[in-house]
């Protein structure tokens, strides 16, 4: 297998299991959706009934907790209140301006979309059936070349798929869901 492709695939699992794993801090509730107290929704109602808003033009509350260091085009927020500890990934698309690093801490008020992203069982398989296929043969035992993997990457993987496998069959459904912000603008609420 070659790295350079172990590691891209490597970095959008671990990405996506950062996202799941800011969902498992809470169970999806069955209550209907209900805006913040400033008529905008705040974190904890995205994540909870994203799916009921998904490409529905939404005005985000909540403070930023970190923006990332290589352009500013993602953030991480959380709901103002601090009693609800999920975090949503914001990402800035379009024209929208990025975010800087002095804004964590801040609270924003962010306009754009609830995005979806669903894993099914066949992509877990099509996965595990791409690092098995790009397993070979060496004429010699012990022998190395240029597209072998690292075998501690390899188990990495593997032990993903695996957690992946059993997050879906916790989920009760036929897919995993990652829910995340696209945003189109942003200003700052309360100045620190």
């Amino acid at each position: 297998m070659n790295n350079k492709y172990m590691k891209h695939g490597f970095q959008k699992i671990a990405l996506l299991a950062l996202m799941l794993s800011s969902m498992a801090t809470h169970a999806l509730s069955a209550e209907p959706f209900a805006p913040c107290e400033s008529g905008n929704v705040g974190v904890q109602e995205v994540l909870e009934h994203g799916a009921e808003m998904l490409n529905e033009e939404v005005v985000l509350d909540g403070f930023i907790i970190a923006a990332c260091k290589h352009g500013g085009r993602k953030g991480f927020i959380r709901d103002s209140g601090g009693e609800y500890e999920g975090t949503l990934r914001v990402a800035c698309v379009d024209d929208c301006k990025s975010f800087t690093q002095d804004l964590a801490g801040q609270t924003l008020r962010i306009k754009g979309k609830v995005r979806e992203s669903r894993m099914y069982a066949k992509d877990i398989d099509a996965w595990e059936a791409q690092i098995q296929a790009e397993e070979h043969e060496h004429a010699e035992e012990g022998e190395s070349c240029h597209n072998c993997p690292d075998k501690a990457d390899e188990a990495k993987l593997r032990a993903r798929i695996e957690e992946f496998r059993n997050t879906l069959k916790d989920s009760g459904k036929d897919y995993i869901s990652t829910i995340w912000f696209d945003a189109t603008d942003w200003e700052v609420v309360n100045a620190q």
